[in-house]
């Protein structure tokens, strides 16, 4: 029953799929985006990304038990004890059908402050906020009641079952949504029929995994009240990382509200989805290995360890660093032939959303090795340090340097906390020694960049007009960089091996 192929079989096809399907998704939001904003505006796109980062508040009701979860099921997967399997998953359930009603309550009580972050006087009249974002409080409550049993895919190295719902999920209700779109205009009804679509998606779903799983989901099992209670212990570590991951993620658009315009939280939302989407993009390769990584840890020594990290962290900064650059060069030429130079930032704040891209996009290794070995618990603090300076950094810079100042909060926020962070803990509980080969690595990557920025700059140092530009510059940035990162790295042995890796699988294949 339980996944038996070669673990590198696993994490390969968990992450080839994942990162397809991510990026099918990306394509398809980005398709209902664009008849999005033909038929409403910013206003609408404004009030809908301000209405998810609040719900991602709400998000912290599940104490982030769900990563603890995933990492205490390796083991019994692992040995085939289906009986402890059932008693984490019943434990879950009930969790998370709790979590269920009490975002119900809360995100009914929010309803009465909603005026103090949204400017009423800005919500288009066809719009009435309190009723959109009830509904918005009901597609948040209603996933807790239908995805609990979604963990046991993860866990069992089956990434690639949920890429592809993910992907057959987010095409069905983008084209539902356009449809009513395109039909009515009416922004509530598009926000309704997503909703309806996604609660079936997720039942079907569900229910094809209780099929899956008979055996498991036939026990009755509970925890001992030991373990239970050794459980919610972590769960405190996991709750500190939720806040840290929250705040970071979903202050922005609430702040830009508060001291700017929803029109302005509509603007950045353009960016927000781009870079989002990419992050996602790096989370969706690596967040599949993360089972395979708590597998290979309990077997294997400090130097071999250490080996398999030291591969995957390059391969991380090698695409963050890439993708950073690309960023930085064409998001606004992009956005200019997408929607037009209204729709466009400074390029001061340009910058500033790259280095908090890169700081996430380049730690997704890291956090997989942090979530795989346990290591979440003994950085429990560090997630609430990260909180209070991003949201105190960011009003204090709000008033000096605008909007800039917003985002240059966060950026600071995370490089005084989990950007060395993690390098920290991972060599010092888990390889167990200095920390001299990934700092050379990063050294010579930040180099090799700074030599890739000005080199592009040079050349592209203007907005481009007109798609056939913008693409001809897509991609000479982007192989233009692929090769100077290609010349400087030649003979590192992790790009040897992936090179390697590159030609078995092609050999195999082919």
């Amino acid at each position: 029953m339980f996944n038996k192929q070669d673990r590198t079989m696993n994490v390969l096809k968990s992450s080839f799929s994942g990162a397809i399907c991510n990026l099918g998704s990306i394509l398809i939001q980005f398709g209902y985006r664009t008849v999005f904003l033909m038929f409403l505006g910013k206003e609408y796109i404004g009030i809908n990304g301000l209405f998810n980062n609040i719900l991602q508040i709400f998000s912290l009701m599940d104490l982030g038990i769900a990563t603890i979860i995933s990492y205490r099921l390796y083991r019994p997967i692992r040995s085939e004890d289906l009986d402890e399997v059932a008693a984490y998953l019943n434990l879950y359930k009930k969790v998370y059908n709790s979590i269920g009603v009490v975002v119900c309550v809360l995100g009914t009580t929010f309803l009465s402050i909603i005026h103090m972050i949204v400017d009423l006087n800005e919500v288009p009249a066809d719009v009435n906020a309190y009723i959109v974002f009830e509904l918005f409080v009901i597609q948040s409550a209603a996933s807790y009641f239908c995805t609990y049993k979604q963990i046991l895919i993860t866990a069992d190295q089956k990434g690639y079952i949920a890429s592809l719902f993910t992907l057959f999920s987010n095409s069905l209700i983008s084209i539902i949504k356009i449809v009513v779109l395109i039909s009515s205009s009416n922004y509530t009804l598009v926000v309704l029929g997503g909703i309806f679509v996604q609660i079936i998606l997720h039942i079907s779903y569900s229910r094809y995994i209780s099929r899956k799983y008979k055996d498991v989901f036939a026990k009755t099992n509970k925890l001992p009240r030991k373990e239970t209670f050794e459980l919610f212990k972590e769960t405190l570590a996991g709750l500190c990382h939720k806040i840290g991951g929250v705040v970071v993620t979903s202050t922005d658009s609430i702040l830009i509200s508060k001291f700017f315009s929803l029109s302005m939280v509509g603007i950045y939302s353009n960016y927000s989805f781009i870079i989002s989407s990419v992050v996602n993009l790096f989370s969706s390769i690596f967040s599949n290995v993360t089972s395979s990584i708590g597998s290979f840890n309990v077997n294997v020594s400090e130097d071999k360890n250490e080996e398999l990290y030291l591969h995957l962290q390059f391969f991380n900064l090698f695409m963050s660093w890439i993708s950073t650059i690309c960023i930085y060069i064409l998001i606004n030429p992009f956005i200019n032939n997408w929607q037009g130079q209204d729709y466009l930032l400074t390029k001061q704040v340009v910058a500033a959303l790259c280095i908090q891209f890169f700081l996430q996009s380049s730690n997704c290794a890291n956090g997989c090795f942090i979530n795989a070995t346990g290591l979440y618990v003994r950085d429990k603090i560090r997630p609430l340090i990260e909180a209070i300076l991003n949201i105190v950094i960011s009003i204090i810079l709000v008033h000096y340097l605008g909007i800039t100042g917003v985002f240059l909060g966060t950026v600071i926020s995370g490089g005084l906390t989990y950007y060395w962070r993690q390098y920290y803990l991972l060599y010092r509980f888990v390889f167990k020694r200095f920390p001299k080969k990934i700092l050379l690595l990063n050294i010579k990557m930040l180099i090799i960049s700074f030599i890739d920025i000005y080199i592009l700059s040079m050349i592209f140092h203007a907005t481009s007009f007109g798609w056939i530009s913008f693409f001809r510059e897509a991609f000479a940035c982007f192989f233009i960089s692929i090769i100077l990162f290609v010349l400087f790295f030649i003979k590192n042995e992790h790009l040897c091996f992936f090179v390697k890796r590159i030609k078995v699988s092609l050999k195999r294949y082919v």
